[in-house]
């Protein structure tokens, strides 16, 4: 009898551990699928091949003193939007990235359509073959970017990340002068064609 009890004690702990051990995977991957499925953008083919392609139709990059997005309070509500370089122009400083950087490294960067989390960034506005801009926002931290009106992000891999750090240099905001430009130009002309 009393072996009898300890057998159906151990059969209801190893039920209770398998119970326990499905409900806890079950859990995980619903919670972080969850979260995938709401923070990664849908994204079908034909974005992803726009997102693609268009790297390769940016002719130049000026990169701006200031946040892609501002807040503000409206109503009580804090309210965020794309920054209007017009109503800066002239309040904010800017440095324009050497054109034949810009056609070398954007065509090299990886569409990733998927959320980031952004702890930082600058704007950049960049120019098409068409003659449209383009809004891009530039992370301070981990070689990123993205395209404004595109979701998802744009990565380097690590060869091109020292390049990229080097052509948007944010430390050229504190420094003047065109002398500047030219030598920090100088110095990415020559990595690339290492």
């Amino acid at each position: 009898m009393q072996r009898r009890n300890v057998m159906k004690f151990i059969m209801i702990l190893v039920v209770i551990g398998i119970v326990f051990t499905i409900r806890y995977e079950a859990y995980n991957y619903i919670v972080l699928n969850g979260i995938n499925i709401l923070l990664d953008p849908e994204v079908n083919n034909n974005e992803v091949a726009y997102a693609q392609r268009i790297l390769s139709e940016i002719e130049s990059l000026t990169v701006y003193d200031t946040e892609t997005y501002q807040s503000e309070k409206v109503d009580e509500e804090i309210v965020s939007s794309i920054v209007d370089l017009e109503q800066l122009e002239g309040e904010i400083r800017s440095f324009k990235v050497a054109e034949n950087i810009v056609k070398t490294l954007f065509p090299k960067a990886k569409y990733k359509p998927e959320f980031v989390l952004w702890k930082g960034d600058k704007l950049g506005m960049a120019k098409l073959k068409n003659g449209d801009e383009i809004k891009i926002r530039i992370s301070f931290y981990g070689s990123f970017f993205a395209i404004v009106g595109i979701e998802g992000y744009y990565v380097f891999d690590d060869d091109i990340q020292n390049q990229w750090e080097k052509a948007i240099d944010f430390s050229r905001f504190d420094k003047e002068g065109t002398e500047l430009n030219k030598e920090h130009i100088e110095k990415i002309k020559d990595d690339l064609n290492e």
